[in-house]
């Protein structure tokens, strides 16, 4: 008997354990590029220093799932990433807010044969399109995006994609691009990434202005409409990110081994 008492006394305790344990800790899914840059690191190393709450980082291509799947507590990815509007207009997750952007780029040869390196991003854009230079096209959604803007903003001819017969994206882009010294458009930081890995020969060459900006939001998934979830953190700690001080912290933040600022704060309390 005094052994039942014993045992049922320690899984009760374990359950409490747990219990103190789940409710002190913010389950996050996001994107791959805040996770591996290590921003979301060393954010939720400093909430965690202020707050005592420890925080639970989780990236994937599909972060809204870990949501939908209760999961997660918050979810955050670019403000238009496929899954981000369902899940809100679904009732899931709470009006998304906007917290910080990464950099996309225009990168190329190091030797930058065409001229662009420092350029404005519309300046880089004319002066590619009045040369014979070559251009991959990357198929993700953002630089196709900037493609065709910089083409209406600037009126040259016809946009740069239309030189490229390559259908690849992401890492398959910067290959072609390499094989080809060709330029191309892609997120400062995966790029990053895969110079790191490949010892490449391209460079970023232009990363100025809100245009080439690509901006994250949060948002708080729902208690009412998913078991499990702890809303309440997660509004503490969606609030953490778009205070004034962790503004400058994130635009202050510097990873890949690179001296660039990567990161943009974008949390406002209009």
């Amino acid at each position: 008997m005094k052994s039942k008492l014993s045992l049922l006394v320690s899984g009760a305790l374990l359950l409490c354990s747990y219990s103190v344990s789940a409710a002190d800790t913010v389950r996050i899914a996001m994107v791959k590029t805040p996770e591996y840059s290590g921003l979301m690191a060393h954010l939720s190393q400093q909430f965690t220093q202020q707050t005592g709450i420890e925080v639970e980082l989780h990236s994937s291509g599909s972060p809204h799932q870990r949501g939908v799947q209760g999961q997660a507590d918050l979810v955050l990815s670019h403000y238009g990433k496929s899954g981000m509007e369902k899940f809100v207009m679904d009732g899931l997750g709470h009006w998304p807010t906007m917290v910080f952007a990464n950099q996309a780029a225009i990168i190329g040869p190091k030797n930058d044969p065409v001229g662009i390196r420092g350029l404005s991003a519309p300046e880089a854009y004319k002066k590619l399109a009045a040369s014979d230079a070559k251009f991959v096209a990357n198929q993700l959604p953002g630089p196709k995006f900037i493609d065709a803007y910089l083409h209406a903003e600037t009126g040259v001819a016809e946009p740069l994609s239309k030189r490229s017969d390559n259908k690849a994206a992401k890492k398959r882009a910067a290959k072609v691009a390499e094989q080809q010294q060709a330029y191309f458009i892609w997120g400062a930081i995966p790029f990053l990434r895969y110079a790191d890995q490949t010892d490449s020969k391209l460079d970023i060459l232009v990363a100025d202005g809100a245009l080439l900006h690509r901006v994250m939001a949060t948002s708080v998934v729902r208690a009412d409409k998913v078991n499990g979830v702890n809303e309440a953190l997660a509004k503490q700690f969606e609030a953490f990110l778009i205070r004034p001080d962790t503004q400058a912290q994130i635009a202050a933040y510097r990873s890949m081994g690179s001296d660039r600022q990567l990161w943009w704060p974008y949390g406002r309390h209009n």
